[in-house]
């Protein structure tokens, strides 16, 4: 990953100087067997995500496939450096399951000394499957609701991160309260049918995802799954206990 200055209006459009660097270690498969189909290439999954209080203008986060993430979620995923200096991540999904992040801002090396990657690569998780989608929604009802109202230059605040696996595994993150009140990251993982081919977040905290024979939509948002005598009432701004897949034929 390489990190330039941006040329300024009227300037040579051509990037400019490089101010950063760091290079993301990934497991890569072993070939398939000889006369077997060989498996699948994946290539990494790549975002931009910002504080909400970021001054990075909503066009630019939303035609690279970016999005914002509410002030509390983002502090618990990416740290205080990211918060306080207000700087982008990029999120990297790859093939081996990693879901990682780097701090942009903190990305400022030169080109003759690479940064450390154990200092600027943070792994958030593991899927132990390939990374197909990261994406990012409104799950609290009210929130949710007026998501779907937003016209689509407005930016909106997600309180949640998703990612999918290839396989079907899927991972939610919330910031949530613990027992004695501190807010903490709530990460649940789900097994959803699969292979999944690509997916997308949508309003009212839905998420889709396509297979190779159905398009499924599951609902992340609150009260969304009925609770039975056996599954624990879910904290405030908890994620659902399970999932329950719907087809839309």
């Amino acid at each position: 990953m390489q990190l330039f200055e941006q040329p300024c209006p009227g300037e040579d459009p051509r990037p400019g100087g490089q101010i950063g660097e760091v290079e993301l270690s990934s497991y890569t498969p072993p070939a398939g067997v000889p006369g077997k189909p060989a498996a699948p290439h994946f290539l990494p999954v790549l975002c931009s995500v910002s504080p909400s209080g970021s001054r990075v203008p909503h066009d630019l986060l939303g035609g690279s496939g970016g999005f914002t993430l509410e002030d509390a979620l983002f502090g618990l995923l990416f740290g205080a450096d990211a918060t306080l200096l207000q700087s982008p991540v990029v999120l990297c999904g790859l093939p081996d399951g990693q879901l990682c992040c780097v701090i942009l801002k903190a990305l400022v090396t030169s080109r003759s000394a690479p940064g450390d990657p154990n200092a600027l690569v943070k792994i958030l998780h593991h899927l132990e499957e390939p990374v197909i989608f990261i994406g990012a929604l409104k799950t609290e009802p009210q929130a949710a609701e007026a998501a779907e109202n937003f016209l689509p230059d407005e930016d909106v605040h997600c309180d949640c991160l998703v990612a999918f696996g290839h396989h079907g595994r899927m991972l939610a993150i919330k910031a949530s309260w613990d027992e004695s009140g501190k807010l903490v990251p709530e990460l649940r993982e789900y097994c959803l049918p699969g292979p999944v081919l690509c997916a997308a977040c949508g309003g009212g905290g839905r998420v889709y995802h396509s297979t190779p024979s159905d398009l499924c939509v599951v609902d992340l948002s609150r009260g969304s799954t009925p609770l039975g005598p056996e599954q624990p009432e879910e904290g405030p701004g908890g994620l659902p206990p399970m999932l329950c897949p719907a087809s839309l034929n």
